[in-house]
């Protein structure tokens, strides 16, 4: 039988890559509606957006210093000199893949984004394997897919509405520095529900040398999600705030 895949149309066609043969034959819109329906019920539609900024291994920050999630890679933690070291240093998300790092880490009161790694060209065991590996993690706040190198639509889209049906997460964040902001906001059609990225108060246009700048405002970041079908709100000091454009 000819394998079978779904444009971004809804229209099939011949699968000519792996990453189209993965995909053979699955409805993405019917995955679409499962993933927002379990998004929906836990968090009774809210999206998500908050200002950030990085604790790097050298102990410098990046991003703007009123932001409100300060927050470091875990590869990181160790040469910063431990979870007590980072968090005296006002970091209070931890970004990693090690569940016993997880667990420290909220043991001591961080919150935990789970990184989930993945490459379009990932195979249909890797991807179950990890995540069935996230599904254990059931103290950390969140999962934050993470490509490594160029993210492919359809690929990642039905690996946003996987991770959201068959993990238990409170939330699924669409990181659209990596993304780009149309994938990002497609997958909030998928499950996710929160933005990840430097929100500003002000910025260029996307001119020139600003062309690929991206950062996107409160404004843009709450038009994002309530384009989804979302009602947005603004963390601010461990709250959340509405934010409507």
């Amino acid at each position: 039988m000819r394998a079978e895949t779904l444009s971004p149309t809804g229209k099939t066609g011949s699968a000519n890559t792996p990453t189209q043969a993965r995909h053979a034959e699955v409805d993405l819109f019917a995955l679409g509606r499962q993933a927002c329906a379990k998004r929906d019920q836990l968090n009774q539609g809210k999206g998500l957006f908050s200002r950030t900024r990085q604790l790097q291994k050298t102990g410098a920050w990046v991003g703007p210093r009123d932001a409100v999630d300060g927050w470091v890679n875990g590869e990181d933690v160790s040469a910063l000199g431990g979870l007590a070291a980072v968090i005296a240093l006002g970091a209070r998300v931890v970004i990693t893949d090690d569940a016993t790092l997880a667990q420290a880490a909220t043991a001591q009161g961080m919150r935990v984004w789970w990184r989930f790694p993945f490459h379009r060209d990932d195979d249909r065991a890797l991807r179950e394997t990890r995540l069935l590996r996230a599904a254990e993690q059931t103290q950390v706040e969140a999962i934050l897919p993470t490509p490594d190198g160029e993210p492919m639509g359809l690929d990642t889209l039905a690996l946003y509405a996987r991770i959201r049906i068959t993990v238990n997460t409170p939330h699924l964040i669409a990181d659209f520095s990596r993304l780009g902001h149309r994938l990002a906001q497609m997958s909030l059609t998928m499950g996710a529900d929160q933005l990840f990225g430097p929100v500003v108060a002000e910025r260029a246009l996307r001119l020139g040398d600003n062309a690929n700048n991206p950062a996107m405002t409160r404004r843009e970041a709450s038009a994002l999600l309530q384009g989804a079908g979302l009602i947005p709100h603004e963390r601010t000091n461990q709250t959340l705030v509405e934010n409507v454009p």
